[in-house]
């Protein structure tokens, strides 16, 4: 005689346990881990990456320039800090 003991723990514990799982694998592992942290920091490259494309022409003249442009930005904020 099992005195309904085998029913009580699977209705319990056992499928208790399936739907927490359940439930942390679609809120922490599908939510959070794939869709803020996988994709959200494959998006954020994305974006950086369609910005950043734009200042790319390949002209040599272009990168000159701002070679310099930085190079007086740089003395311009190491004059103003002294």
């Amino acid at each position: 005689r099992k005195y309904g003991f085998d029913e009580l723990y699977q209705a319990l514990f056992a499928r208790g346990s399936v739907l927490l799982g359940r439930f942390f694998w679609r809120v922490g592992d599908q939510a959070i881990i794939d869709g803020v942290v996988v994709d959200g920091s494959a998006g954020m490259i994305s974006r950086i990456a369609y910005s950043v494309r734009k200042l790319q022409s390949g002209f040599l003249y272009h990168y000159a320039f701002m070679m310099i442009l930085g190079l007086i930005v740089i003395v311009g904020a190491f004059a103003l800090l002294q």
